[in-house]
């Protein structure tokens, strides 16, 4: 620990985000000073710390990391440099540096070493999140991006790829709430089976492989593992009658299609598109819903025995709040004025949708989605503002329906009390048009039916009157 300490920073700087409440925080520019992907005796201590059974609840956690001697805060910005560094290199801020640094991106974030670099940063940042006070994490998160100027409302895009980089960002959260596998009381063995498993599903499941594709997609490490033949075997099926394992073709099997995440962390943008289109055209043949009405439900994780489970503490906080709203605004801003903003707004409703799944999402929507600013709507308002902008934001209405749906029927905060010229129309889902149709329908036909009866029964009381006349004319001939 004090080997790891010593090469940590100790220089530090007072933050704000409100300008009012100042936080110390490590000063650290990615733009100017080195940055370096190695760094063995962080990837060690992130194995001591996960493979540590005995960490049972958040305190031990924080007991553990909190020492006094330690410079921990500076310990755990390595990590968190690393991955904003990958994220400049992804948007093209280093195209300058040639191919080399991109290649030197490929290999550490997408290769078979990802397990032992990338996947560790994200592990020691988890660790980072869960320990330290929500404003000193999200403080030191928000400077490492470099966008203070953003989520003070300041959009002047200081380079090209803003757009691009405000992407990766609302990606690294969703990537942080996400990724459990490593949050929870597991054993090696039990972590190892589930990787192989989430590896092998996400590898074959937007189209049948052969063999040698699908393992080309998969770390080599994880394919020489004994147990990978099991995993193998259990989720996936032949499609093709040749028997040669090389040539064979393989698809996923129908069952497991519910495990596919369009946001698994090692997928491309154009694999999660891919996936996106994929899950929305089975749940279209299934339910038989137009695809441009159908949205994905976010992966829902269990942090109730967690010892990483203060991580979602985040979520309820001003700062947190002002990602969300200053990212709301930069897509409707810019998106009126031409730019396409899809991917960014589609992966912040995600983010925003997976916050009130989380236990604490109560908190979350009373008090952070109804929360206004000087310089910011509430997201409520930022909601309701892109359902009235009409057909450029088409593609999200049905989620933002969805959630404001939620939070009028579970009574948690009052839409009509927050928006001006609220209408209950406007946030009417396809469904509940659908059912108020079917309903519609059903007294329509309840109608018709009474009045079919009711026609009925007079005629057969007008047949039982004319058969009864009939009978007394035949019994009476001389009446």
């Amino acid at each position: 620990t004090h080997c790891i300490s010593s090469a940590a920073s100790d220089v530090y700087k007072r933050q704000t985000l409100d300008g009012e409440n100042y936080h110390s925080i490590v000063q650290f520019d990615l733009l100017s000073e080195k940055v370096s992907f190695s760094h063995p005796l962080h990837f060690f201590l992130s194995w001591f710390i996960g493979m540590n059974l005995n960490i049972e609840t958040p305190q031990d956690l924080i007991n553990l990391i909190n020492i006094p001697s330690v410079d921990i805060l500076g310990i755990l910005d390595f990590p968190l440099r690393t991955i904003v560094f990958l994220s400049q290199i992804k948007v093209g801020l280093w195209v300058r540096n040639g191919s080399i640094i991109k290649n030197q991106m490929n290999v550490y974030r997408n290769s078979g070493v990802r397990e032992f670099g990338f996947l560790r940063d994200l592990f020691l940042t988890h660790l980072f999140i869960a320990t330290q006070p929500v404003e000193i994490s999200l403080s030191t998160i928000i400077d490492r991006w470099g966008l203070i100027n953003f989520v003070k409302g300041n959009f002047q895009e200081e380079h090209n790829q803003l757009g691009e980089f405000i992407e990766e960002f609302i990606l690294f959260f969703i990537n942080i709430f996400n990724e459990d596998i490593l949050l929870h009381r597991r054993s090696s063995e039990e972590i190892l089976n589930l990787k192989i498993r989430k590896e092998i599903v996400h590898a074959i499941c937007l189209k049948p492989l052969c063999y040698s594709e699908l393992i080309s997609n998969i770390s080599d490490h994880i394919v020489n593992e004994k147990k990978f033949f099991v995993s193998f075997n259990q989720v996936v099926e032949g499609v093709s009658s040749n028997q040669l394992k090389e040539n064979k073709v393989y698809r996923l099997k129908e069952e497991y299609y519910d495990e596919i995440d369009p946001y698994y962390i090692h997928y491309s943008s154009n694999k999660r598109e891919e996936s996106i289109k994929l899950l929305k055209e089975r749940i279209h043949k299934s339910k038989k819903i137009p695809t441009q009405n159908i949205y994905l439900e976010p992966r829902v994780v269990d942090w109730s025995t967690s010892p990483y489970k203060n991580i979602i503490n985040i979520s309820c906080s001003k700062y947190f709040t002002l990602i969300l709203q200053s990212t709301l605004e930069y897509c409707i801003k810019f998106n009126t004025l031409g730019a396409n903003n899809e991917n960014l707004l589609e992966s912040l409703l995600y983010l925003i949708h997976m916050c009130i799944t989380f236990p604490n999402s109560e908190d979350f929507i009373k008090n952070y989605m109804t929360l206004k600013t000087t310089r910011f709507q509430s997201i409520i308002e930022y909601f309701y503002d892109i359902l009235k902008l009409g057909d450029d934001f088409r593609f999200c209405h049905q989620r933002i329906k969805h959630i404001l749906q939620k939070i009028q029927n579970e009574n948690l905060c009052n839409l009509s009390e927050l928006i001006e010229d609220y209408n209950p129309e406007l946030i009417e889902t396809v469904s509940k048009k659908n059912n108020d149709s079917i309903d519609k329908k059903k007294r329509l036909a309840e109608r018709k039916k009474s009045k079919l009866f009711a026609k009925m029964k007079k005629q057969q009381e007008k047949f039982l009157q004319k058969t009864m006349m009939d009978s007394n004319n035949i019994n009476n001939p001389h009446n």
